[in-house]
């Protein structure tokens, strides 16, 4: 094992498609037609629209592509039923047309998929059937396949896990299914294809202004190097998603809040809770949402959930009354009734919705459309809509650069262009049909050899995606302010654990070396705890001593976890401006009393792995409370996530 002290650690990157594109923005000189902010579904889509157009278009994701919301739908191409309830019949009409657009421009990614309204009253047949046909015929040409009457015979041999009580029929209509993450993908593959210069890991901190105040660039950090780049640009886009508010406020400090996050959360069930390749829609659940269960690899996704948050979060987590939504309404339409132990994963994902103009307004009041502001220097901020709209709103956003006059207008080429991977006629029975055109090319790599399962029980492949990533972990106590990580009571020895702190390392530690993480089945992945150190409360004895001894029992639990490979401490110095932390092993700079002084922490780091260590690391026993390091050490097996049977 490697220990090295810094503040920082980034993997090299040998990617030279990546490097490629790094030289292309290392020239200053250059001046972009359109600079991208945000490469999920919006701007991919805005890439590949300019692009298509002659633009030289440059994009930066400051994680990965569809790494948030984009990854995180239903996973369907539709209209949006729903908006009919309130009258929106514009933007159903607009949303029924681009899906039938985006089936005709991606038919290898979308398809058909049909769904059942189970009615358990007489006028709800007739009520939901006069809805949908208004629906298909808003299609116009565009449509999927027509609504239909089924009886409540038929209802229940379509769903047979439907509740046979008091049901009187139900309604079949048809939307759109897609893979949104593979979507995003063939997207920013579309645009690289056609000279689009597209950048993961590359968050935008500040936007550039020339003398007359007007935007004309961004500054743009490689998060894998730390390197900054100057992007000069004629047009520059804000298409962040849920967090476009923190890029106005770049262009105009005190910018006012735009939008408001609302979330939406999915959870995922086993087949045994649908049994049929019909989906389950409930037009109405207790507070006016709908509920969808699609089926989805071989398993069931339940959900959405509609739920206004405070602020934006990159990783949001479902709340409990979102679970207890999803599964309540789920029991009255499913039988059995899935419960909390049925739950095999569950993901959140969050819609930027138009900021409400009063306090507790509810997310059904919001707009769902689309919306483009310009500020009064020319950024152009794309927010709202839905996946289904993905290539108008580019369209729109498009055009507007054009219109301002920051770039020569152009047509619109997207309507009928085909994104990479297209492929008519896919064959939906081999799970490898999503990657379209490359189909053959991953064939062939599984005929070199590359057929090992990724997963046991799954059919994915290491020809599919088996390549030598790593893991980088903090290992954060549950208090960032408690440096006795042995009391962390919510780090258990259970693949569940929801926290993985130096208490229970020996989790990260067999899950590394699992037979199905390991590459090609032999080689394990690289485990490297990227930054953490045990806080001293305050300079007190007491206090340092804690720290000390925490450091000791995190040294302990690294010598015995073979499989993590470096531990990298943050940081050498106690740093003023980190909330109160004293995280370093030597005190602030500036202490009064002992400046940069040397805390008893640092003795223990100088003696890991000296001749020295016993002796100094003794103290430590006590203040743990046990008699030998072997004590700390969880030597039964790891057990397994709990699934349902």
């Amino acid at each position: 094992m490697v220990l090295v002290v810094n503040e920082t650690g980034k993997a090299k990157n040998d990617n030279m498609k990546r490097e490629e594109s790094l030289k292309l923005l290392a020239d200053e000189g250059r001046v972009w037609d359109m600079v991208i902010i945000g490469g999920g579904a919006t701007g991919l889509g805005c890439a590949v629209d300019a692009v298509l157009r002659g633009y030289s278009v440059a994009l930066f994701e400051q994680d990965d592509f569809a790494k948030g919301t984009s990854s995180r739908s239903t996973k369907l191409v539709h209209g949006g039923v729903r908006y009919l309830q309130h009258g929106d019949v514009a933007l159903v009409f607009e949303a029924l047309r681009e899906r039938g657009r985006m089936k005709a421009n991606a038919p290898h990614l979308v398809k058909d998929q049909a769904f059942v309204i189970s009615n358990y009253r007489w006028r709800d047949n007739f009520l939901y059937f006069c809805g949908l046909a208004f629906y298909d015929l808003l299609s116009l040409g565009f449509g999927y396949g027509r609504s239909r009457f089924i009886s409540a015979a038929k209802t229940a041999r379509c769903l047979p896990v439907s509740v046979k009580r008091g049901l009187k029929g139900g309604i079949v209509y048809h939307d759109g299914q897609f893979d949104d993450s593979r979507m995003a993908v063939n997207l920013a593959q579309t645009c690289a294809e056609h000279g689009g210069c597209l950048l993961n890991h590359a968050p935008v901190e500040e936007i550039m202004h020339d003398e007359k105040g007007r935007v004309c660039g961004v500054r743009m950090t490689d998060s894998e190097t730390g390197r900054r780049y100057r992007v000069r640009a004629r047009s520059v886009v804000n298409a962040a998603g849920v967090f476009v508010d923190r890029v106005m406020a770049m262009d105009q400090p005190g910018h006012a809040p735009l939008v408001r996050p609302s979330q939406g959360v999915h959870l995922v069930l086993d087949k045994r809770f649908l049994q049929s390749d019909y989906a389950i829609m409930v037009p109405k659940t207790s507070d006016g949402r709908v509920l969808f269960a699609v089926p989805w690899h071989d398993k069931v996704v339940v959900g959405t959930t509609d739920i206004l948050r405070e602020t934006p979060e990159e990783e949001p987590r479902p709340l409990e009354e979102e679970i207890d939504f999803i599964l309540g309404t789920a029991a009255l339409y499913m039988d059995p009734a899935p419960t909390r132990a049925d739950i095999l994963s569950m993901f959140a994902g969050q819609r930027p919705l138009a900021a409400p103009s009063r306090e507790g307004k509810s997310t059904k009041e919001l707009s769902r459309g689309h919306k483009i502001i310009v500020s009064d220097h020319s950024l152009i901020t794309i927010t709202g809509g839905k996946w289904t709209s993905y290539r108008k709103m580019a369209e729109d956003t498009v055009d507007k650069a054009g219109v301002l006059g920051l770039l020569p207008l152009r047509k619109c080429m997207t309507r009928r262009f085909p994104i990479h991977g297209y492929r008519e006629h896919p064959d939906l029975t081999n799970h490898l049909y999503v990657y379209g055109s490359d189909m053959p090319a991953i064939a062939e790599l599984m005929r070199q050899g590359y057929d090992t399962k990724l997963v046991e029980g799954l059919d994915y492949t290491e020809a599919e995606g088996d390549f030598k990533w790593g893991v980088a972990h903090h290992p954060y106590p549950q208090s960032l302010f408690e440096p006795k990580a042995w009391l962390d009571t919510e780090a258990t020895f259970d693949y569940n654990t929801p926290l993985i702190t130096f208490k229970n390392l020996e989790v990260l530690d067999a899950w590394i070396k699992q037979p199905r993480a390991l590459y090609k089945g032999k080689e394990k992945r690289t485990l490297y705890l990227s930054e953490q150190n045990p806080n001293s409360k305050d300079y007190s004895e007491e206090a340092l001593l804690e720290q000390a001894a925490g450091m000791a029992y995190a040294l302990k639990k690294l010598e015995a976890c073979d499989g993590i490979d470096a531990y990298q401490m943050h940081g050498w110095f106690d740093q003023r401006g980190e909330g109160g932390l004293r995280i370093g092993i030597r005190r602030f700079p500036d202490d009064k009393d002992d400046p940069s002084g040397r805390k008893p922490a640092w003795f223990v780091f100088q003696a890991f792995g000296t001749d020295r260590e016993e002796e100094a690391f003794e103290f430590a026993k006590k203040i743990i409370g046990i008699d030998s390091w072997d004590q700390i050490i969880y030597k039964e097996p790891i057990a397994m996530p709990t699934q349902s049977k």
